[in-house]
């Protein structure tokens, strides 16, 4: 199989019918998901995203999935990260639970600066 894959997303209906008939097990009490309580916890999208990638796959192998995952998600996160902050590069860094240096170090690998 080539490195190209299916997206990870293909439309909202399409998502909201997924999500209603999601396995997803309820979350552990105690467990703080950031999320507010009317909302599904990340873990949600991200499991609903994998499995949708694997339906899309339509019984294909495939290989490397932890790293294709990886540079899927890593750059649009630090793209929203330094927009919800108007690009102030600490203030991400903090949020993202990185140090700066790691933060500038992935903004160059991303061509984000």
């Amino acid at each position: 199989m080539s490195n190209s894959s299916p997206a990870f997303g293909s439309g909202a209906a399409q998502a909201a019918k997924y999500y209603n008939q999601s396995s997803i097990a309820p979350e552990p009490q105690g467990v703080d998901s950031h999320a507010p309580q009317d909302r599904a916890p990340l873990r949600h999208h991200v499991q609903q995203a994998v499995e949708q990638y694997f339906v899309e796959l339509e019984g294909e192998s495939t290989t490397n999935l932890y790293q294709t995952i990886l540079q899927e998600v890593e750059k649009p996160l630090l793209q929203v990260v330094l927009k919800q902050t108007q690009g102030n590069q600490s203030k991400t860094a903090k949020i993202l639970g990185l140090n700066r240096g790691t933060l500038r170090k992935k903004m160059q690998q991303y061509d984000l600066m």
